[in-house]
């Protein structure tokens, strides 16, 4: 759908170099890190399709889920109604992660965090290190942990994002440039020490489109907006959200849709 609507796949590299085609261009990327990504690149190799996939790096050493998953797994057991699953997840994304995670070993028992099939569990080191051998993937830092940064001290930012380095280095030998703030929750501390870190572009959920070039590890580069595809509007909707060069359009839309 991209490219019969005249966009241009492009990836880190193009970023950091500046060497982008003309016209409107459009890059992918995943967060987290599931094993199930590795299902994409059939297609990503079919149409030529570069991605950036950020990993949260203690996920795939330790083989544990990903907490979201584990609450809904445990509440859905118990049926509790969508809705105030989401309002407890809400409620503890204002925790360190790992405060959470002892959080549900506590109510749930030490193994809520084992995976129970394929679609919650994270990449092996080794498939993740093999889906990294593809010339069309590249890694990006998530966080050691997905942790949301915002509810860290400075030495705790820093933690997170340094093991991340070190960890993606050991299992993939790929040293990140670019980071992904898990949430999008980020501010000036949390982009002045990932540039610190040598990292050269960092990525928000906010909802807005890119002038391109940038300059690497500038505050622009540290803070580039996205789209986001998944549970929300499909291809032509966030084109059509895209397009604008006025972006009030997006938020007058919102206000016409309660609960978008």
């Amino acid at each position: 759908y991209f490219l019969e609507n005249g966009y241009r796949f492009v990836g880190q590299d193009d970023l950091l170099d500046g060497s982008l085609p003309p016209g409107r261009c459009v890059m992918v990327t995943i967060d987290d890190g599931y094993a199930g990504n590795a299902a994409m690149l059939p297609i990503l190799r079919e149409f030529r399709v570069p991605v950036l996939l950020f990993v949260s790096t203690s996920h795939v050493q330790q083989q544990k889920c990903f907490w979201w998953d584990a609450l809904y797994r445990e509440r859905a057991r118990r049926n509790i109604p969508d809705d105030r699953i989401t309002r407890e997840i809400l409620a503890l994304k204002r925790l360190r992660a790992d405060e959470v995670e002892a959080t549900l070993k506590s109510e749930f028992g030490p193994d809520v965090l084992r995976p129970v099939g394929e679609l919650d569990r994270p990449f092996t080191p080794r498939e993740l290190a093999t889906f990294a051998e593809d010339e069309l993937v590249a890694l990006g830092n998530h966080t050691a942990d997905h942790a949301i940064l915002t509810n860290y001290d400075e030495a705790g930012i820093r933690r997170q994002l340094q093991q991340a380095q070190e960890e993606l280095a050991a299992m993939t030998g790929v040293v990140p440039v670019t980071v992904s703030y898990p949430n999008g929750n980020y501010d000036d501390a949390v982009c002045r020490i990932a540039a610190g870190l040598g990292l050269r572009l960092g990525m928000t959920i906010e909802r807005r489109k890119n002038r391109l070039p940038v300059l690497p590890g500038t505050p622009t580069a540290m803070r580039l907006g996205r789209f986001i595809l998944s549970g929300g509007p499909g291809p032509p909707e966030t084109l059509a959200l895209a397009r604008p060069d006025i972006q009030w359009y997006e938020r007058l839309r919102s206000r016409l849709r309660p609960g978008y």
